[in-house]
């Protein structure tokens, strides 16, 4: 399966094997869509295919009498939603979940971007890992194909010292 958000535009490839078994990659092909209403084709010999309306679409391709399918989900991200507060230690991580909600249901989003408005007191990173900086309280959020997600208030704390362990 390939997913592709609405209006963006990708390229599919070939690659063909030959009897002795050689690849040739980005093998000439003529490409079809059976539903040019999701996925439209820029051209019947090029690969390129754009997400025109939320659906699927099986897109085909031949190359030298031999065929093969793909099937492409175009959607659309309707939310992003992200815990409304959290607490770090300063020196420590913890890890925010993320959840998108997509048309279709059940379609595998872009990764996001997750940005702190204020990296002196905490960062994130690409996959939602927050790391204290110093005291004080900042606001993270995460943005999915376009559509932002709510705010997380962070507060990083003091540092806990550790003085000793019993077991």
């Amino acid at each position: 399966n390939v997913y592709l958000k609405v209006d963006t535009t990708t390229t599919l490839t070939v690659a063909a094997t030959s009897a002795s078994g050689a690849v040739t990659e980005n093998a000439a092909a003529s490409w079809t869509s059976s539903d040019s209403g999701n996925v439209s084709l820029q051209s019947a010999n090029a690969g390129t295919i754009t997400g025109a309306n939320v659906g699927s679409s099986t897109i085909t391709a031949t190359s030298n009498g031999k065929t093969d399918t793909v099937n492409v989900t175009v959607y659309s991200v309707s939310s992003v939603t992200i815990p409304t507060t959290a607490t770090v230690a300063k020196g420590s991580s913890i890890t925010l979940s993320r959840t998108t909600a997509t048309n279709p249901s059940g379609a595998v989003a872009g990764s996001g971007t997750w940005t702190s408005n204020n990296t002196s007191i905490a960062t994130v990173t690409e996959k939602g890992v927050v790391t204290g900086v110093k005291e004080g309280t900042t606001k993270i959020y995460c943005t999915v194909d376009g559509i932002k997600s709510n705010e997380c208030t962070v507060t990083v704390t003091a540092a806990t010292n550790v003085t000793g362990v019993t077991v």
